[in-house]
């Protein structure tokens, strides 16, 4: 198994130190960026309050409902990030530093930290972080071209990278997306 994750997060508001967790999707990659198999994906419960910016982003409406169906499939924050220790360990061993691979995933690094940090957990990933955003930004450059919006769903459709179901914004989907239009984006370049 390569060293590379793939990961998003969702989350109950817009800033790291006042918001929570509440999806989180990996996959695991190969050394060349594509998928490599074992998946993770786990929804948490939230224990700040929700902001309704971040519902109106992700359309996780569970998170405001204790006695919703999402609520109870939901972990406890540090039973989560403990079921997702223990899937790291399984899949990549216990040498650490791992890179996170991801859309804009400076977000998702700082929102991640925060958990297991509330969790009193093992923090498996390395300084370095490789986001796919910022990839994407550097290859338009390269061939001169402009963009008004690198939001991920912009991109998405506008380069045909919507997943079948047409649903973004959930954390699994949001990853796998990034990767359909990273290859969308090298295949302009080619």
């Amino acid at each position: 198994m390569s060293e590379y994750l793939l990961i998003d997060t969702e989350t109950s508001g817009l800033l790291p130190a006042t918001s929570d967790v509440i999806e989180i999707g990996a996959c695991a990659l190969a050394g060349d960026l594509t998928l490599a198999g074992p998946e993770f994906h786990r929804l948490i419960r939230p224990t700040l309050p929700v902001a309704r910016e971040a519902i109106n982003v992700n359309g996780h409406t569970w998170a405001l409902d204790p006695d919703s169906p999402g609520w109870t499939e939901a972990l406890e924050p540090r039973a989560a990030w403990l079921a997702f220790e223990d899937w790291i360990r399984e899949h990549y061993g216990t040498r650490g530093w791992i890179v996170m691979v991801g859309w804009n995933v400076g977000f998702d690094h700082a929102q991640l930290k925060m958990l297991c940090d509330r969790a009193a957990g093992w923090w498996p990933f390395h300084f370095q972080t490789l986001d796919l955003l910022t990839v994407c930004r550097y290859l338009d450059i390269r061939a001169d071209r402009s963009r008004r919006s690198y939001r991920l769903d912009a991109l998405a459709k506008e380069l045909g990278g919507v997943p079948k179901d047409g649903k973004l914004h959930t954390a699994m989907t949001d990853a796998k997306t990034c990767l359909a239009v990273l290859e969308r984006f090298e295949d302009m370049g080619r």
